[in-house]
């Protein structure tokens, strides 16, 4: 753990500071430069649904998944060197009904949308750095469009999360039967202490490189 150096309550309560990764470093650093740069690192993913959807109960699951994946939460301190775990606030999903548009139109729409999260920079001081939107256009048929920072989330988790909602929403947002997700936070914590423990071996073991010469001493009588 490490102090906060900036205003701890600009973005509501903060649980937990842990030290940001390596990579995290990296991203931070080249999104700092420009907000080109930054948008850089947007990811999005769009799912086509067919059937009934109901959008109360999506929108219920996808506050579990923000509630049990606390990376989902993430902000991060302005020099780069902590990552803050703010306090659980509810997840909007924005909904919007496109069925009565021609399909050029909806079309447009999306494309919109699509423009939109591509050149939107995310604040990773405050955040939120985790979307959604449900576009309807038919009767039984939506898009369903994610965002989110890759600094949080790569594509293999984005995949990962997908597969949890799904479970989430055949569950009727249960989450019986799920393994207790892991922990970014402690994952970060533990990495630090590795990688600190590390820097201490390797102290000690460049100091020791080369064994210092044997003394050769004189004797004052023979030893055994």
């Amino acid at each position: 753990m490490s102090s906060v150096v900036f205003d701890p309550f600009a973005g509501g309560e903060l649980l937990q500071v842990s030290p940001t990764t390596a990579p995290q470093k990296e991203v931070i650093a080249s999104a700092q430069m420009s907000d080109e740069a930054n948008t850089a690192f947007n990811e999005a993913v769009s799912i086509t649904i067919k059937g009934d959807l109901q959008v109360a109960l999506l929108e219920s699951c996808f506050n579990k998944l923000v509630e049990r994946h606390d990376i989902l939460r993430a902000t991060f301190s302005r020099n780069g060197q902590e990552i803050c775990l703010q306090e659980f606030e509810p997840f909007h999903l924005d909904f919007e009904d496109l069925s009565r548009l021609a399909p050029s139109e909806q079309e447009k729409e999306i494309s919109d949308l699509w423009r939109n999260i591509a050149i939107s920079p995310m604040n990773l001081e405050e955040g939120p750095l985790f979307f959604a939107w449900v576009k309807r256009l038919a009767d039984a048929q939506v898009e369903l469009i994610i965002a989110v920072h890759h600094i949080i989330c790569d594509g293999w988790s984005i995949g990962k999360l997908i597969n949890e909602l799904a479970q989430l929403y055949r569950q009727s947002g249960s989450t019986q039967g799920m393994a207790p997700a892991e922990s970014f936070f402690e994952f970060a914590d533990q990495l630090d202490a590795k990688e600190f423990s590390n820097k201490d071996n390797d102290y000690w073991q460049e100091k020791f490189l080369q064994i210092p010469p044997v003394l050769d001493l004189p004797l004052d009588r023979v030893r055994l």
